[in-house]
């Protein structure tokens, strides 16, 4: 009888093999050894996939490989994530993109303690992760729920806060899945990952984890790496998608928040969240002189979050609107 391993880590790539080659070694690194690595590599073509193919071979007995359907453009990151959940028999979920990887070999073993110290079941250990941008590291995802976890909670002997949906929804940012770790019956519970969505697929299931945890474990220590997408390619998902359909994206889970989260400050933060989307977006098409589109989203951006400033920006933009038609 196998015995399921404390965590299995999920890497999604698509015709990137020398990346997700980065990543897996920062996984098989770690010092804690119970756990398993899946890479689901979504329907890399022509060399690529020879090259997948040699990793399978030279990683065989350390990494399993799953294989999905060449497509035109992939099957998407929330499917591939969702395929590697499904093949998964680890207690707890880790992930990885195929262009990051974690720069903490104790990561796993920290989580373990910090699961095992805890006095109830812990659904979700958030940490931090840094950003490279051109050789620029920053920190920042969670900076402000350190601040705040430091102020005003007690640590536990490994470092660690336990932290409310109220405590994460007040500071802003949030956790991205390269630093978190689920528990595996909560993301089957969740459903994983939406696949409808091809952006804005970390942000989501962020909130989603949240408003669904019971018990939050928050480190602050930096676990991972994250390749900050060069804007002047489109080898990416990120990159590779207009702003607008981006803010568009952003609306469908906010409202998607403000409609089935269960915790009010998960529904607070999507309302306040959407209004700021509807004023982006307002303010990109008015830039474009698509002043009928900008009433729209400035209207509905109004009756979100209601204020005398964006009232005059409004009734502005509702002008510009009625002059261009009249011409």
């Amino acid at each position: 009888m196998c015995v399921a391993p404390d965590f299995s880590v999920i890497i999604t790539s698509r015709n990137r093999p020398v990346m997700v080659e980065r990543a897996v070694q920062s996984v098989l690194c770690q010092s804690h050894n119970s756990f398993e690595v899946l890479v689901v590599n979504d329907g890399s073509d022509g060399e690529n996939e020879e090259a997948y193919q040699r990793l399978a071979e030279k990683y065989r007995g350390k990494v399993v490989f799953l294989d999905l359907d060449q497509t035109l453009s992939g099957h998407g990151q929330c499917y591939a994530v969702n395929v590697g959940a499904h093949h998964a028999s680890g207690k707890f979920l880790g992930f990885l993109d195929d262009d990051d990887f974690w720069i903490d070999d104790t990561h796993l073993a920290r989580v373990s303690n910090i699961i095992a110290a805890s006095r109830g079941s812990v659904d979700v250990v958030l940490s931090n992760q840094q950003s490279c941008s051109n050789g620029d590291i920053r920190l920042g995802w969670l900076a402000g729920v350190e601040y705040y976890a430091r102020e005003k909670l007690k640590a536990d002997q490994f470092g660690a806060y336990e932290v409310t949906a109220k405590d994460l929804m007040s500071c802003g940012g949030f956790g991205h899945p390269n630093a978190m770790i689920v528990k595996h019956t909560l993301f089957d519970a969740i459903g994983g990952f939406d696949r409808h969505l091809r952006c804005q697929t970390d942000r989501d299931f962020y909130v989603r984890i949240v408003d669904k945890a019971k018990k939050i474990a928050y480190s602050p220590a930096v676990t991972a790496q994250h390749s900050v997408p060069d804007k002047s390619k489109s080898a990416n998902v990120s990159t590779g998608t207009p702003d607008d359909i981006k803010l568009l994206a952003r609306l469908y889970y906010q409202n998607k928040a403000i409609m089935f989260s269960e915790k009010r400050e998960v529904r607070f933060a999507a309302r306040k969240h959407k209004a700021y989307t509807l004023k982006r977006i307002a303010r990109s098409r008015r830039l474009q002189h698509d002043y009928h589109t900008a009433s729209h989203y400035a209207g509905q951006a109004l009756m979100v979050d209601f204020s005398l400033k964006w009232l005059v920006y409004y009734m502005d933009t509702q002008v510009r609107c009625w002059f261009a038609r009249s011409r």
